[in-house]
């Protein structure tokens, strides 16, 4: 599936490693992300069942932009039965 959903804070954050994640009355990034998974059900048209949906976030050294920014997404078949295995 090529649905892709992408969450990225308003206030700048450098990433999954900002210190401004783990401050008190913080949002909660990560569960509106997980929340979004029905946005996602709803352009592909079907329910996706969980296993299905993969969340990934770039660390320091796998990024391009210095902001925070988490994808949810479809699984490719073939990383499906990686994980599977």
């Amino acid at each position: 599936h090529r649905l892709h959903f992408i969450l990225v804070p308003t206030v700048a954050m450098s990433g999954i490693e900002s210190i401004a994640l783990t401050r008190p009355g913080r949002p909660d990034y990560f569960g509106y992300a997980w929340l979004m998974r029905y946005r996602l059900m709803a352009a592909y048209g079907a329910k996706v069942p969980e296993d299905r949906l993969g969340m990934a976030l770039n660390s320091a050294y796998g990024r391009s932009q210095n902001q925070l920014h988490i994808h949810l997404t479809c699984l490719r078949e073939d990383v499906y039965r990686q994980l599977q295995a």
